[in-house]
């Protein structure tokens, strides 16, 4: 269960963005809170980006947290997800993993200020993780000054053949699928107005859509994971199901500053199932300091 005292953030719909053109003919719902004149973290910015199949409203509890505090807070829906436009599947480009990067530079280079901060959770990791990668080809790496990666792995995610299977058939599986998601997402013990009510969200997510942005995730780099180098928290809950702690583990390994975190009692839903844990190591990634366990 959610080890927060404000309970109605469960179901709360707080993170509510506007639609914006982020690069021509790209458009995203975006919501941005600007710190307020004086407020002594104002030079500090802190961008959320989900995971698939999820939306900006599954940060919350971060954002609740971040704007109480005096940040500057970006969080957005991915295209096809939450309240931004779905192009059709068959859009050439639209879900290519080139183009989910482009749209966070395009997001980071809006918003960004003199401190920055990166929080991305499952999918939204590899996106984190890929613009990390082209700052540092630009020699632009110090424009971030940590990161927060929450389930995630070294590896691609993996469906076996489902993601080779026709549209309609994909579409067929939705119950399916979504009941074995449920099982591999969360706890046993998380809280269960939490899971009906983020499993009823997500059950308005395209099949199809879904399918496209897995099958087009963007691709890391390995070998080049080595060249960033700056404070990284890997956070894996013990009871992941999705993204197993063994694979986070791996991951930070390979990242030469990263911390290793493994939740107990948790599952791939981190910043839902352990909201103030994560702003914990939220507040010491932006103070830059090293988070060194819980």
């Amino acid at each position: 269960m959610s080890n927060t005292s404000d309970q109605n953030l469960r179901t709360a719909s707080v993170v509510t963005g506007t639609d914006t053109e982020i690069r021509p003919g790209r458009v995203l719902n975006v919501a941005h809170h600007a710190a307020p004149s004086g407020s002594p973290h104002a030079s500090s910015t802190v961008f959320l980006a989900h995971g698939g199949g999820g939306n900006k409203n599954q940060w919350r509890y971060q954002w609740k947290y971040l704007v109480e505090a005096g940040y500057n807070v970006i969080a957005w829906d991915f295209l096809g997800h939450g309240s931004s436009p779905r192009p059709s599947p068959r859009s050439a480009q639209a879900y290519q993993g080139e183009q989910t990067l482009l749209d966070y530079l395009a997001i980071f280079e809006r918003y960004k200020r003199a401190h920055n901060v990166l929080a991305g959770h499952s999918l939204g990791t590899r996106s984190t993780l890929g613009v990390l990668q082209k700052l540092a080809a630009q020699q632009r790496l110090t424009e971030v000054h940590a990161v927060l990666l929450l389930g995630t792995q070294l590896a691609g995610p993996s469906l076996g053949g489902v993601l080779d299977l026709p549209p309609s058939l994909f579409g067929l599986l939705k119950p399916l699928l979504a009941r074995r998601f449920r099982r591999l997402a969360w706890h046993p013990d998380s809280d269960p107005v939490l899971v009906d009510y983020e499993s009823r969200v997500s059950s308005g997510n395209s099949t199809t859509v879904m399918q496209a942005v897995i099958r087009n995730v963007s691709v890391l780099e390995p070998e080049r994971l080595d060249e960033l180098r700056l404070p990284v928290t890997v956070v894996s809950g013990d009871r992941d199901g999705l993204t197993p702690a063994l694979g986070g583990k791996a991951l930070a390994d390979k990242l030469p500053q990263a911390a290793f975190i493994e939740l107990k009692d948790c599952g791939h839903q981190i910043m839902l199932e352990k909201p103030e844990l994560v702003n914990q190591l939220l507040r010491g990634l932006l103070a830059l300091q090293q988070p060194v366990g819980l």
